[in-house]
């Protein structure tokens, strides 16, 4: 090739020039000149700019340009700050630094300026500032709230709206009362609404477990006691938790409020066999006794005691104060230790009442011997207005529910006492070992059991399980505890900084897998240790899910459970008690799992036992 070229250099002919790549030009911006270059936006990372605002902080007695004087209720401080920093921060801090509120003075021997804060205290300025810094900030209840206020005071919003969402994550139970309490003093309308939907929703726990709950306002007491959607199991936990509030910590003005409460109890749907508790909690409901000057009281063998004063008014009876005390004026008073306050004699009285009772006298009366013997408290005259005797024991059967004349009233409608249905579908009983198989049956029995509100329900073989599956079966398929169904509260989104209204919580199904040979949710596993949210028609079956279940007629065929949740109209049937569903609830307990499922009465037919070869087979529980 080398010679070739040289030879047609020599004779005149010259090789073309290879062709050149040509170079695209860059594209003109839509409104910016055509040789504009390409503009690529970049970031101070978040981490620089944190490590940044952290070496700011520790080094403030040397960068800081203004002090800061926090005043609080008993002691202040001064903290020295970047005003340039606090202004971006806050608007009102900037407007009293830069602004028309300017309140900085400049400082005596110093040249930094000087800003006095009052009613702030200096432990949540200091919080406030290393927030402001990029610094953690160790979060306990009482201080979140407070830090809160301060935080929603000079609009930090970032810190105001992540004390929120710690403080609602940390409600339950034990704390709901004291949070609401204190939700109320600084204004906190999330954590407000979310007090108020645990106190609807687990209105018992709370009232157990607060210690708070005693010191309830009258207002949120009434508020909750005028909802339908108040779970409880029955109306007489209404009852039971309005004595609660009073006698752990009596006092005139909530006496005074037990009028406008006890009204509010839905009389007609408590139970008859609970009128004997209710009229010996209402007897225990007295007036307090204020401690009167004068020589002090022999000691009594009850504890501690002081004499108490009649509280004015009429009382809760109507009766005048003078007349109402008559009994009580020649006996000393006494109260226990859960703030019942006893009639000193009261043993004595106890004894009569009960040798009274023995001749039958106090039961015909319809009352109930209690320590006060034969003396019957002003409340324990309003619950018998409330609760007359057509609705007793001897007027009605004790299985069967009152019935109101006007079931639409507010005072006749039910709460939520229950929070759904699990209906069972059983197989015909096995034929005795060497007779013939019994006749095939058009329907499988059915079974409903009602799944009260307040309580979780364990579904094995064990005699402790609430619903006993399995304990028959030859082979012990079934686990002793197999799973449980249970309720929790679901809590919509909170959109925090928004005027936009949440949606209200509301009690979901759940059930837990605690088996070994599985828990089936629509032909699917759940898996041990494992939770799944039930919906309305869920179908749930043991061991072997549909297409291998055994034959109907075998004692190794286990019920199947269909799920219905709990609706406003759901009504309730009488405790320990399982009556059969209707028809319209059958449908629709039946269509929801035969649309999961077309051949969902496939069990009614024989099947074919499961070959080990093709699946493996469940193990027998120990």
């Amino acid at each position: 090739r080398l010679c070739l070229h040289l030879h047609l250099q020599l004779e005149g002919h010259m090789l073309p020039a290879p062709k050149r790549r040509r170079l695209t030009a860059p594209s003109q911006a839509a409104d910016g000149p055509g040789d504009a270059s390409v503009v690529k936006l970049i970031h101070r990372h978040e981490v620089d700019i944190r490590s940044s605002l952290q070496h700011l902080g520790s080094e403030l007695d040397k960068y800081g340009d203004v002090v800061v004087c926090a005043q609080g209720e008993s002691s202040s401080e001064e903290f020295p700050c970047v005003s340039a920093l606090l202004a971006s921060a806050s608007r009102p801090l900037g407007a009293m630094l830069f602004g028309p509120m300017c309140a900085a003075r400049p400082g005596e021997g110093d040249s930094r300026r000087r800003l006095t804060l009052t009613c702030t205290e200096p432990v949540h300025f200091r919080n406030l500032l290393l927030y402001v810094h990029g610094q953690d900030i160790p979060l306990q209840i009482d201080d979140a709230v407070q830090l809160h206020h301060v935080a929603d005071f000079y609009e930090v919003l970032g810190l105001r709206d992540d004390c929120c969402r710690f403080l609602l994550d940390s409600l339950n139970a034990h704390n709901c009362c004291h949070l609401l309490s204190r939700a109320y003093e600084v204004h906190c309308e999330p954590l407000i609404q979310r007090c108020i939907g645990l106190l609807t929703l687990d209105f018992i726990a709370v009232v157990e477990h607060d210690r708070d709950f005693p010191h309830l306002s009258t207002h949120v007491l009434r508020g909750l006691l005028t909802r339908d959607d108040l779970v409880c199991a029955e109306e007489y936990e209404v009852f039971e938790a309005i004595t609660t509030w009073y006698l752990r910590n009596p006092d005139a003005q909530k006496y005074a409020d037990l009028a406008e409460l006890l009204p509010l109890v839905r009389w007609s749907l408590v139970r008859p066999a609970r009128r004997e508790n209710v009229f010996q909690l209402a007897n225990r409901l007295r007036p307090p006794r204020e401690p009167c000057e004068g020589p002090p009281s022999r000691p009594s063998s009850r504890g501690a005691r002081s004499p108490f004063e009649s509280v004015g008014g009429t009382g809760i009876s109507g009766r005048d104060p003078q007349t109402a005390d008559e009994s009580h004026a020649e006996s000393d008073n006494e109260e226990d230790g859960d703030g019942v306050l006893l009639v000193a004699g009261a043993d004595e009285r106890l004894e009569s009442s009960r040798r009274t009772s023995s001749r039958g006298e106090f039961v015909k009366a319809g009352r109930s011997p209690t320590p006060f013997g034969d003396v019957e408290s002003e409340v324990t005259g309003m619950v018998r207005r409330l609760f007359p005797d057509q609705f007793s024991a001897d007027a009605l059967d004790a299985e069967k529910r009152p019935v109101s004349a006007a079931a639409d009233e507010p005072s006749c409608r039910e709460r939520q006492y229950v929070w759904g249905r699990l209906i069972s579908r059983n197989p015909p009983p096995a034929a005795p070992a060497g007779a013939p198989a019994p006749a095939p049956v058009a329907a499988p029995v059915e079974q409903e059991y009602v799944l009260q509100s307040t309580k979780e329900y364990m579904v094995g073989r064990s005699r402790r399980s609430d619903i006993r599956i399995g304990h028959l079966a030859p082979m012990p398929y079934i686990s002793s505890q197999h799973f449980r169904v249970y309720h929790a509260i679901s809590w919509p989104e909170v959109e925090l900084g928004t005027a936009e209204v949440a949606m209200p919580p509301m009690l979901t199904a759940w059930l837990e897998d605690l088996s070994q040979n599985g828990t089936f949710i629509n032909n699917d596993l759940v898996g041990k240790g494992k939770s799944q949210q039930l919906s309305a028609g869920d179908r749930i079956e043991m061991v072997f899910p549909q297409g291998r279940q055994p034959a109907p007629h075998t004692n190794n065929a286990f019920p199947i459970f269909t799920f219905l949740p709990y609706t406003p109209t759901m009504s309730t049937p009488e405790l320990n008690q399982s009556p059969s569903p209707t028809s319209t609830e059958r449908e629709a307990a039946v269509a929801p799992a035969a649309a999961v499922e077309p051949q969902a009465d496939a069990e009614a037919e024989p099947q074919a036992e499961p070959q080990p070869q093709a699946e493996p087979q469940p193990q027998p529980q120990p």
